[in-house]
């Protein structure tokens, strides 16, 4: 039997921890569009390096005229491929900072703070 979901309580997830969610979760994206192809859009996470990448199904127009300077939250379902199935997204603007967001993910997944971030 698979556990359910609360209603509005997604896990918040960077490129190096999707892994830890089961596929079905539903789950909260934050990052910058770098290619967008109208069914595929790469978005990069905070990650030291720049290098966290994330694929995202998206339907054509999904992220129409989102700039690749915007940062999006993109909430969606993980797929067993590590990919995100698009639901909804939200412009976060263009001066959001994805480094600090990491560090919050970063402190949210260790188990010393995880209490200050579980409802």
């Amino acid at each position: 039997m698979s556990q359910q979901q609360e209603d509005g309580q997604y896990p918040r997830v960077n490129s190096q921890n999707l892994s830890n969610h089961p596929s079905g979760t539903i789950i909260s994206l934050v990052g910058k569009v770098i290619s967008n192809d109208g069914q595929v859009a790469c978005m990069q996470t905070g990650e030291e390096g720049g290098n966290g990448n994330v694929r995202v199904m998206i339907e054509p127009d999904s992220f129409s005229g989102k700039s690749t300077h915007s940062v999006l939250e993109v909430v969606g379902c993980l797929n067993e491929d590590m990919t995100i199935t698009h639901f909804i997204n939200r412009d976060m603007g263009e001066d959001f900072d994805l480094s600090v967001y990491d560090q919050m993910i970063r402190l949210q997944s260790d188990s010393k703070y995880a209490h200050i971030f579980t409802p």
